[in-house]
């Protein structure tokens, strides 16, 4: 079957012009350069950035969205305030763009070497950052507050400090701009007993 020129030429600019109108696909969000810090103050997370392909950005703390903020001037700034130590994710839309996880902005737990009680008290070592705030407490109530020079920190606590129980004791740790670390449960001891331990 034979086409006539000016046929020809009609067809052509309908396909063209059928091919102009299909709207080109959006590039997906990408961020970068991205900061997190955390405030004892406000118990409150911070992340900020710079993000391309995106005019908002949600966070999410535990699958659910907390937090929305433009993009402006392709950066962009989240704050919020949480507790637990919980998974954030930054999206945009559906896409996630980045997961903070708790070892990002939590100390790490304290990690306990060894335990020993005398008859005058509890020797403690302890593993951990340096700079870091050592926290004892006993059924809520804290006893015993130092700060670290080392990774390995030696704390003796009298029996008068725990009223001759070694029960209900935890510890806890932070260092600057990180939230508190989890707690420790310091298992009850028996006097002229040493436990080594790695928990």
């Amino acid at each position: 079957m034979l086409i006539s020129k000016p046929v020809l030429t009609l067809l052509t600019a309908t396909m063209a012009a059928g091919l102009g109108a299909v709207p080109a696909m959006a590039k997906p969000t990408t961020v970068n350069h991205i900061t997190t810090s955390y405030s004892a103050q406000t118990h409150a997370l911070t992340v900020k950035g710079h993000a391309t392909g995106a005019k908002r950005l949600t966070l999410t703390y535990k699958g659910k969205a907390v937090k929305s903020a433009p993009v402006k001037s392709g950066q962009f700034k989240l704050t919020q305030s949480f507790k637990g130590y919980g998974t954030f994710q930054l999206k945009s839309g559906r896409q996630v763009l980045t997961t903070i996880r708790s070892q990002q902005y939590a100390t790490p737990k304290v990690k306990v070497i060894s335990a020993e009680r005398t008859t005058k008290g509890i020797h403690y070592t302890f593993a951990g950052p340096r700079a870091a705030t050592l926290k004892i407490a006993q059924n809520g109530r804290t006893i015993k507050t130092l700060k670290t020079t080392g990774t390995t920190t030696k704390v003796f606590i009298s029996n008068a400090q725990i009223k001759n129980s070694t029960r209900g004791l935890t510890v806890t740790q932070r260092v600057a701009d990180k939230k508190t670390s989890q707690i420790v449960k310091l298992p009850p001891l028996k006097a002229n007993i040493k436990q080594v331990t790695n928990f």
